[in-house]
Parts: structure tokens; C-alpha cells; sequence
């Protein structure tokens, strides 16, 4: 499967031109969610011009617009509007309409050409790269999904102007994955950001874009390296999940900055990561995200959801976990009272005074 053409662009009138070429000869059809249609749909439809016909489709904003549901009304629509295979889906939004609007348009009348707009800092660096699509089940995350690629990607990072400060330090959680992934001068890159702005973040979207394309480039169908990618989502699924049944609300980003700490010191208790290496790891996460401040459910409340896990294997637990800043392993069978003993370590810890909750985490283990 062709890897898709990639376009980065700080001029709003290149995104239209990157766009209007696609749209040449084709009905355009556009997906977007309310608080994209309102803070960014305006200014790129005013910018491609008005010579240009699109239908506007809009769900709501959130996850319960991954559903079943939606996605067979919008196929229905589409039908009644006599969308064809070589018309065009734009996929304006973060990463909800990004999992959506792929999976439309891998699907509808067996695929039909989309493009992603990504708008927040979660799509451009992660969603709206590498081809995965998914709808959830319920409070089941990414249950049900494909794996194809759109035909472009174009990302204008100053639509990260429009996102709340929550939006973007849910994105940054991705980056901070990318960066234990990869290592080297990226991590450095991460390690000495100050404040989370789209100024200070712009400039590494190119970095964390390709972290996550050149990996999907060589294991498009994740049957082996691309499965690195989960860090953090085995336990940060199953959270998110949870809050989901809950009705309660948890970001993306905040579910995976969990997840990546759980998995860390599941990683450390095997004696596979250093203490040093944990540390610095959890260090950053603490950083930006304030662990003190979330109430983590009791094990038994997200255990149904880590056996949903779609990289288990024979109903075996099996996780992605940090061996190094720069080195992470896939299909670590884990034994669950492991899981479940680091698990309720970081959900119960009260760590002593003066000391780093990193520091106090990993030396308590």
C-alpha cells in the first residue's frame, strides 16, 4: 500500500492549493466536528474560494461520535448524495474525526479517496498518520477498524492556535511516546521544552511525524516494530474505556501519560529497564501531567478492558514496554499479577515530601 504524500505548510493559502488540486473534477465531501466547523472550517472554505462546491458533514464533538452509528449515517448520507469511489472526503479535524473519517473512507463502497486535515496536535502527529482507522464498541476503544492509507496528508500547524491548552498537552503525551521510542536528539528536544505552546510545539511535529512514519512504513499491518507504537495504550486504553463507561471525561493524551508510567514501572519490576532510565521517563510525564490529580479506579474496574487488548495473544496479557530512552519491546508476555501489582502501586502511592514522585515511584517497587 503507497505510503501517502505528506505536506507540511505554515501558508493557508498552500493548504488550499494542496486542496483544490485533490477537489479538481470530483465531488468534495468534508468531515468535521462542531468546534473544528467553528474555529477553523470558516477560514479554510473562505481560502479554497467559493468556486469550489463542498458538503459539509458535521457530529459532534467527542467519543461517542466513533460509533457504529455515526458512521452508518453518514454512509447513508453519502449514498442519498451519490458519492462515488473518485470523489473526494476531506477529514478536517483531531483525531476522533480522523479515526472516523478513515474508516469511512476505507470502507464506503469498498474505499473511497480520502485526504486528512489534521487540526489538532494528537492527529497531526499520530491520528492522521499510518493509515489505522477505528470506530469503538461501546466503551471498547478502536474495537472495530481498518488500515488504509488516505491519499495525502496536509498539516497546518497554526491550527494548533485554536486548540484549548487541555488539547494540546493531550498531543504532547504522543510526543513524549515518540521520544522514548526513538531517543537521541529528539528526546533532547522534548526533555528541554519549558512551556507547551503551539510556538514551542510546532516546531516539532516534523520530527514526531516521522518518528511514527518510518516505522509504519516498514510494518504498514502491524505484525511487528509498528505494534512500538502502543506504549502507554495497553493500560491507557483500558482507562479511557472505564472513564468512558463512567461517563466521566479523560483525554486521549491523559489516559497514555498513565499508561506509559504504569508501563514503565511494569518494565522496571522485570528488571528490564534501569532505574535511571525509569525515572527520567516518569519524570517527564510528571512534568506535564499532574498524576497526583487523577483518581485511577480500582484494578478490577479496567481489567475486562486490558483482556479487549487487540495485541493480546492466546487471551495472554502482552505489552509494550521501555527497555531504554530509544529502545522499546513489543509482545512481552507479562503475568497479570504484575501488571496488577504496578498497577496499584502508582494508583495508592503517597510519596514523602521532598522527594520526586518519579524517584519515590520507582524506588519503592
Amino acid at each position: 500500500m503507497k505510503t501517502p504524500a505528506v505536506n507540511i505548510t505554515n501558508r493557508l493559502n498552500d493548504l488550499a492549493s494542496l486542496l483544490k488540486e485533490k477537489m479538481q473534477n470530483r465531488k468534495t465531501f468534508l468531515l468535521t466536528d462542531e468546534s473544528v466547523h467553528l474555529h477553523c472550517l470558516g477560514l479554510l472554505i473562505e481560502s479554497i474560494g467559493v468556486d469550489h462546491g463542498i458538503e459539509i458533514i458535521e457530529v459532534e464533538d467527542g467519543e461517542n461520535s466513533k460509533s457504529i452509528e455515526i458512521f452508518h449515517h453518514i454512509c447513508e448520507h453519502l449514498a442519498e448524495l451519490e458519492a462515488g469511489k473518485d470523489d473526494l472526503l476531506i477529514c478536517l479535524g483531531g483525531g476522533m474525526v480522523t479515526d472516523l473519517g478513515g474508516f469511512i473512507g476505507a470502507t464506503y463502497k469498498r474505499g473511497i479517496a480520502y485526504v486528512h486535515v489534521p487540526t489538532s496536535l494528537l492527529a497531526m502527529i499520530d491520528a492522521a498518520n499510518g493509515g489505522k482507522n477505528g470506530l469503538n464498541l461501546g466503551p471498547i476503544k478502536n474495537a472495530v477498524g481498518t488500515i488504509a492509507n488516505p491519499e495525502a496528508v496536509f498539516i497546518y500547524p497554526p491550527f494548533l492556535q485554536t486548540l484549548p491548552e487541555i488539547e494540546l498537552r493531550s498531543g504532547f503525551a504522543e510526543v513524549i511516546k515518540h521520544g522514548i521510542i526513538s531517543g537521541g536528539n529528539f528526546w533532547k528536544k522534548i526533555t528541554e521544552i519549558e512551556e507547551l505552546t503551539p510556538e514551542s510545539l510546532i516546531p516539532l511535529i516534523p520530527d514526531a511525524y516521522k518518528v511514527k512514519e518510518t516505522i509504519t512504513s516498514e510494518d504498514l499491518f502491524e505484525k511487528g516494530p509498528r505494534k512500538k507504537l502502543n506504549l502507554g495504550h495497553t493500560i491507557g486504553h483500558a482507562l479511557e474505556s472505564h472513564y468512558l463507561t463512567e461517563n466521566d471525561v479523560i483525554t486521549h493524551g491523559e489516559a497514555v501519560a498513565l499508561g506509559i508510567i504504569c508501563e514503565t514501572l511494569i518494565s522496571r519490576k522485570r528488571e528490564t529497564l534501569s532505574a535511571n532510565d525509569a525515572i527520567t521517563i516518569i519524570d517527564i510525564v510528571q512534568r506535564w501531567f499532574d498524576v497526583e490529580s487523577y483518581f485511577l479506579p480500582e484494578y478490577n474496574h479496567i481489567r475486562k478492558f486490558l483482556y479487549q487488548d487487540k495485541k493480546n495473544i492466546n487471551h495472554e496479557l502482552r505489552l509494550v514496554l521501555p527497555f531504554a530512552i530509544g529502545s522499546v519491546e513489543y509482545n512481552i508476555q507479562v503475568e497479570e499479577e504484575t501488571v496488577r501489582n504496578c498497577y496499584e502501586h502508582f494508583r495508592n502511592f503517597e510519596r514523602k515530601e521532598n522527594t520526586s514522585i518519579a524517584h519515590y515511584l520507582v524506588s519503592t517497587m
